[in-house]
């Protein structure tokens, strides 16, 4: 699944499985991908793409869901560096 749309992607449910791949173009929106119910990422892969590089320390709400389970296996972000934080119903990147 590819998101790159003007403000957040909005979704009743997501699941992306682990043979899956969740592409987002990240852009200035407070939340890339707005889930309405649950949102499971078994283990797929996630891969942002920044128009220009970002600071270390910025943060980007990549999803927001009322129920979120499972992790991503792999981030790919090109040359930056990202940690993910996952809380109960978002889940943040933070570039190192």
């Amino acid at each position: 699944m590819k998101v790159d749309a003007q403000g957040a992607l909005e979704v009743t449910d997501l699941m992306v499985e682990s043979a899956g791949t969740l592409s987002i173009e990240m852009d200035a929106d407070d939340t890339q991908v707005n889930v309405a119910e649950t949102a499971y990422i078994d283990g797929a892969t996630l891969v942002l793409t920044f128009d220009q590089t970002p600071a270390a320390g910025t943060e980007y709400t990549l999803l927001i869901a009322s129920n979120i389970g499972g992790e991503f296996a792999n981030v790919d972000a090109d040359q930056v560096t990202i940690n993910l934080t996952y809380n109960d119903n978002s889940i943040v990147a933070t570039v190192e």
